[in-house]
């Protein structure tokens, strides 16, 4: 019986090894890698850009914006500055403890730094106004506010985990690897999440108390600056290969069928021009270059199109084109 015993812990020794080596293999192939953190880019998306917007939402944003500039274009000596207390990233920012703070001091505050980017200590973190409200301890509670640490995370930051499949398809095209199909397939899950990004929802700029008075202005990320992160690097990397210029092509024409904005759609466009130059600045094959131009110009006609269809159906009934 113990012989028999024995010998079954063996077999399943030997089943859970070979498990095991499986797992790791599977792991770190670059397939599986891409899905795992395009999965953690599309939880990020969806947590800060929700879908859908809407038309309202855009009018809020242009009335926001409107708002920030009136109350905080001010001259700085009319209120306080409240320098970092910490070296570090910015991993996420408590804008609830913040509008409260700021409620409940009766202040105004302008927060000059989001999710990603790197304080070092002393830097100017925020403006408060109006002076005669501010305490001694305005400055420990604000800092404590805004989270730190050593890395980037994807908690609040969009633009890590953009940078994350960024990083993929750079090594992908490093000349040590050369590896186009890994570099595409990036490019294939940033055009996904690209694409929900600019139909989404853009994270508001500005935050209210009970009375609509603005009380918190922050800077949010937004759907521009996801869309320079995404591309900038790697059209920079792949200029010699037009199998990954040309996929990039495509991935930005897909994303601009999703654009109701025109500063998305231009944003789209600089890249899309951009590339056009590089190639054509290029030693390509003539049947390549033109391939691409051609591809090139109808992703701008029908973007063009599309605007013009914008200002068609925006017209007043009974107007006419001059």
């Amino acid at each position: 019986l113990s012989v028999g015993v024995a010998f079954l812990l063996i077999l399943l020794s030997i089943g859970a090894l070979i498990f095991f080596f499986h797992r790791i293999a599977t792991s770190v192939n670059a397939e599986e890698v891409i899905a795992s953190v395009h999965r953690q880019l599309e939880a990020s998306v969806q947590e800060i850009f929700p879908p859908t917007e809407t038309e309202a939402g855009r009018a809020n944003d242009k009335q926001h914006q409107l708002q920030l500039e009136q109350h905080f274009d001010r001259d700085s000596r009319e209120g306080c500055d409240i320098p970092a207390s910490r070296t570090g990233y910015v991993q996420a920012v408590d804008l609830e403890g913040l509008l409260h703070l700021c409620c409940d001091k009766d202040l105004v505050m302008q927060l000059r730094y989001k999710p990603g980017d790197y304080l070092v200590k002393g830097m100017l973190l925020a403006n408060v106004w109006p002076a005669g409200h501010f305490e001694e301890d305005l400055i420990d509670k604000v800092n404590a506010a805004v989270i730190l640490g050593e890395v980037r995370t994807e908690e609040q930051d969009v633009g890590y985990a953009i940078k994350q499949l960024v990083q993929v398809a750079l090594r992908a095209l490093s000349p040590g690897i050369n590896d186009p199909h890994t570099a595409m397939a990036c490019l294939d899950r940033l055009g996904s999440s690209l694409s929900n990004i600019v139909a989404g929802t853009s994270p508001p700029s500005l935050f209210f108390d009970d009375k609509d008075t603005p009380r918190l202005a922050v800077l949010p990320h937004t759907k521009e600056e996801c869309i320079d992160t995404a591309f900038q690097e790697i059209r920079q990397c792949a200029g010699g290969n037009i199998v990954v210029m040309m996929k990039m092509l495509d991935v930005l024409g897909t994303i601009l069928c999703f654009s109701s904005s025109s500063s998305v759609s231009q944003a789209l466009l600089r890249h899309v021009r951009a590339l056009e130059r590089t190639v054509n600045s290029s030693d390509f094959d003539k049947s390549d270059a033109e391939a691409f131009s051609r591809k090139a110009r109808m992703i701008e006609e029908a973007a063009a199109g599309s605007r013009s269809a914008k200002l068609v159906a925006s017209r007043p009934s009974g107007a006419q084109s001059t």
